[in-house]
């Protein structure tokens, strides 16, 4: 009996990535919409420990990554979410991802005092209820789970779709999900300085195209710069033990 249940879980496997793999875009038609999903939310801590805190979903109005390659294989970052279809319990999306607040616990700072970062995951808006599960890797380097929550989302608001910005195409080649797209924001620029903030933009993709594999894959590329004014020149500190009047 053992034998048989384990050839009909393996039947059943089998058709769903084939499912996946040969009609990639069914599949992302069949649980996801065409627009994003926003979760933003803070990682605290110090040296010692790390936890995580507070949770805010927002709808926003464009899926710009890819259709086709959904789940994560390769298991890097120091940190792992899922998106799992609540009805079918099936796994629809995944990435990893690291995070400042990591690097920030190796500092000094963190053995004397109490950090808190803003971390974001986007990932596609799925069109039917889903459960969300965030992993942390352990000394052991496995994941362990540090955050799981069943989400409606026809109860999660719509972000703000009117952004009063100037945007600059730098270079443009692919449709945003056939492509890896780079996107610059004017953070620390004041308004006398939005055109050094273009000609750093521009620097730096004169500079990537010259160095390889970015050279070899130049008509995959984008790079957008967005002029957001500040009203103090430079960065903030993650962890707001420091900050700068920046834009928001």
């Amino acid at each position: 009996m053992k034998f048989i249940s384990f050839i009909k879980t393996a039947i059943l496997l089998s058709a769903l990535l084939k499912f996946y793999f040969v009609h990639p875009q069914k599949f992302y038609n069949r649980y996801f919409t065409n627009e994003s999903l926003r979760v933003d939310f803070y990682l605290v801590g110090n040296n010692s420990y790390g936890e995580f805190e507070g949770d805010d979903y927002k709808i926003e109005p464009f899926w710009g990554g890819s259709k086709v390659n959904l789940i994560d294989t390769f298991n890097y970052g120091t940190y792992f979410f899922k998106i799992i279809d609540a009805r079918s319990k099936e796994l629809i999306y995944s990435r990893g991802f690291c995070s400042l607040f990591e690097e920030w616990q190796k500092t000094k700072e963190a053995t004397a005092k109490t950090g808190k970062f803003e971390q974001t995951i986007v990932f596609p808006k799925p069109n039917k209820k889903f459960i969300i599960e965030i992993y942390k890797r352990n000394k052991k380097n496995s994941f362990i789970i540090f955050y799981s929550k069943k989400v409606n989302p026809r109860r999660i608001k719509t972000g703000n779709k009117d952004f009063d910005v100037e945007t600059t195409d730098i270079y443009i080649s692919e449709i945003p999900e056939k492509a890896l797209d780079i996107v610059f924001l004017a953070e620390g620029y004041t308004k006398n300085q939005q055109d050094k903030f273009i000609g750093d933009v521009k620097r730096f993709a004169d500079t990537l195209f010259g160095i390889p594999p970015f050279s070899n894959y130049k008509s995959k590329v984008n790079i957008r710069a967005v002029k957001i004014v500040s009203k103090e020149e430079g960065a903030d500190r993650a962890n707001f033990l420091s900050s700068k009047m920046t834009a928001n």
